[in-house]
């Protein structure tokens, strides 16, 4: 796919095409950090900005389709409209954003750098998908993310002990970030996420600075 989307036939014929984003259409664009083409889908169009998730690897961009220049989004060739996406998206499992949009852009900017370039463990929940995103609203599964302490170049030994790892949502939780998922959850998480949560509270951390914001929602 990306010897097709970066040949010569589709730029004659994507310079010859003119196309419309339109929000859940399947793409093809250009990534930023080297300049090559990638199937990609729109999140979402607010005027000549657009937002969209290169589906093979899960990054986001937005692009400025007013500036001038060589195009960074064109039609996807019919024959790669049909491949399911290499990237699988995950939500956290058993956490929530709160709903303060600055607290949510707070949460997933901490998230987006604590696992950025890192390696990670994804620890997939048995169930259904459930809708996420705010865009979207598509069905997606759910998640514990682990960070290993042990980056890939560095010396492996063994496989992962509990000391190896840093569960993604219980630090989340722990700086008051997120809050608990009202959710069946197995035991040990339920106890490590309880206290994480209540630490927060107590030391009144981020989301919970101003007391226990959730019971406004219950007045």
């Amino acid at each position: 796919m990306k010897r097709q989307l970066n040949s010569p036939d589709f730029a004659s014929t994507m310079s010859s095409t003119k196309f419309q984003p339109k929000r859940g259409t399947i793409c093809a664009a250009r990534y930023s950090q080297d300049n090559l083409w990638y199937r990609a889908r729109v999140l979402r169009v607010a005027g000549k900005i657009v937002t969209i998730m290169f589906i093979d690897f899960g990054d986001e961009e937005s692009v400025d389709t007013g500036v001038a220049g060589a195009p960074r989004l064109a039609a996807l060739p019919k024959n790669l409209e049909g491949h399911e996406p290499v990237a699988t998206p995950y939500r956290l499992a058993y956490v929530q954003l709160p709903p303060d949009s600055d607290d949510r852009k707070a949460a997933l900017e901490y998230l987006t750098q604590r696992i950025g370039d890192v390696n990670i463990r994804v620890s997939p929940v048995p169930g259904p998908a459930t809708p996420c995103g705010k865009d979207d609203n598509r069905p997606v599964h759910s998640a514990v993310v682990y960070v290993c302490s042990k980056q890939p170049n560095e010396p492996s030994g063994s496989a992962d002990s509990a000391s190896d790892v840093i569960d993604v949502g219980e630090e989340l939780l722990s700086n008051g970030l997120v809050y608990m998922e009202r959710a069946r959850m197995p035991s040990d998480i339920c106890v490590r996420y309880s206290e994480a949560q209540q630490s927060a509270m107590r030391g009144r951390r981020n989301i919970w600075r101003y007391g226990d914001f959730r019971d406004d929602d219950a007045a």
